[in-house]
């Protein structure tokens, strides 16, 4: 994975994500459904304006610490990774390399922890034009989906990268 690649898709995405969440919620009224039953029927409401700081906080706040404070969440030479074969990829010889790879993966799932709430939210806006507000249940299981897959995914190619020793 290009490590410049990966740092310019989660700079985007956030960006994207915030812009987006704030150039459609503004529109919304003051208050909004913000909570939905297993049915899609709006259960809660809200202040818009909590809404939109509250997206932007998981849209933004928790993805880019987590993308790139991985060197503080691996520890200064990765003992508090928790990979395969974990001695071997921490070797002197091999720890660079393991921690930069690392420090990718850590952006890809950032990226796709960014993109999640701003999905969230546009199904919110979408929820909003109906009335009463009601969840497209359809897409919101698609949301959850690929958020689920995307992570699975995450954990399989991690395990792959680093579950074998060369």
């Amino acid at each position: 994975m290009n490590p410049r690649l990966i740092d310019a898709l989660l700079l985007a995405t956030v960006a994207a994500a915030a812009a987006a969440i704030w150039g459609t919620g503004l529109a919304l009224p003051s208050q909004i459904a913000t909570g939905f039953g297993a049915l899609g029927e709006a259960t809660g409401y809200g202040e818009r304006n909590r809404h939109l700081w509250m997206m932007t906080l998981l849209a933004v706040g928790l993805p880019l610490p987590l993308g790139y404070g991985m060197g503080l969440l691996a520890g200064r030479e990765g003992q508090r990774l928790s990979i395969p074969q974990k001695a071997y990829w921490l070797a002197p010889e091999r720890r660079a390399d393991t921690l930069a790879a690392m420090g990718v993966r850590a952006k890809v799932m950032a990226t796709l922890l960014a993109a999640y709430p701003l999905g969230l939210h546009l199904l919110i806006v979408q929820a909003q034009k109906l009335q009463p507000p009601h969840l497209p249940q359809g897409l919101m299981l698609a949301l959850h989906g690929a958020l689920i897959l995307g992570m699975l995914a995450w954990v399989v190619e991690l395990n792959l990268r680093f579950g074998r020793t060369r």
